[in-house]
């Protein structure tokens, strides 16, 4: 699994087409990465279909574990996901700013 640090994410922000936070709607609210859509990881057969096997998807959650097994299963499809090592904690501590809503 291909896998970026939360400087990296910082980075590259601007560049990013897709980033995917797969935290549930109440966790999303109350503090996420700017330009993140939140598709839930339990709602994932809603909208994996929805995903293009000729784009990259950078995931993201509280902590890297629902983003890893959110890639696992886009694998499966075919298609190709980054995992943000460390999550959201990780760019919280790391000083990033986060957007409520």
């Amino acid at each position: 699994m291909i896998e970026i640090t939360v400087q990296t994410l910082n980075a590259m922000l601007s560049d990013i087409e897709h980033l995917i936070d797969v935290r549930e709607t109440d966790e999303y609210a109350e503090g996420h990465v700017d330009r993140t859509v939140n598709l839930p990881l339990s709602t994932i057969d809603q909208w994996l279909p929805t995903l293009s096997k000729n784009s990259t998807y950078t995931v993201i959650c509280r902590s890297g574990r629902r983003s890893s097994l959110a890639i696992e299963q886009m694998k499966r499809h075919g298609i190709t996901g980054v995992n943000v090592n460390g999550g959201t904690l990780a760019w919280q501590g790391a000083g990033y700013p986060v957007t409520k809503k």
